[in-house]
């Protein structure tokens, strides 16, 4: 999806009609301001990007003061503005470990948290959403602190599935 946002930013054409998902429509309109983008689905949602809003993200934010914010690319702009940096499911690894810091806040896919914990050898930790967060956290040991979110597209298909399309195609 980002690469077909930076592809439609390299076009001489004033209009975009993005066939894809809302977060993919918006990552083209960050990368190209002066083009209009076109969504023509009306309900052209992703469950993993609606799973976080950009006032969770504040939350997060408040219950864990001065830790930077690393949110996966498909998110939608309001948490995309919320974070310091986003990344591809390619590049996390790397730019979490980027950032220097100790500990690091990312969402909001719970599965490539979990990746990105073990491969750069980190303790992570879910909180509770229903968790007050008025309070600084007090955890110990905190390296990651994820995000439940999940894509109910890829919930659904499992790898025998995708071992069954193979052999009949």
């Amino acid at each position: 999806s980002l690469d077909l946002s930076r592809r439609a930013a390299t076009t001489d054409k004033d209009v975009i009609v993005f066939c894809g998902v809302r977060f993919m429509a918006e990552t083209a309109k960050i990368l190209s301001p002066d083009k209009t983008v076109l969504l023509p689905a009306e309900k052209a949602g992703c469950s993993l990007a609606e799973s976080i809003t950009a006032a969770d993200v504040r939350a997060l934010r408040a219950r864990y003061p001065g830790v930077p914010v690393v949110a996966y690319v498909n998110t939608y702009a309001d948490v995309k503005a919320e974070v310091d940096i986003c990344c591809t499911s390619s590049n996390a690894a790397a730019v979490v470990d980027s950032l220097g810091s100790e500990t690091v806040i990312f969402l909001p896919d719970e599965y490539l948290a979990k990746n990105v914990a073990r491969e750069t050898g980190r303790h992570i930790i879910f909180p509770s959403l229903d968790a007050p967060s008025g309070a600084p956290s007090t955890d110990v040991d905190v390296q990651m602190i994820g995000w439940r979110g999940r894509c109910e597209v890829h919930e659904k298909f499992q790898v025998e599935d995708i071992d069954n399309v193979r052999r009949q195609f």
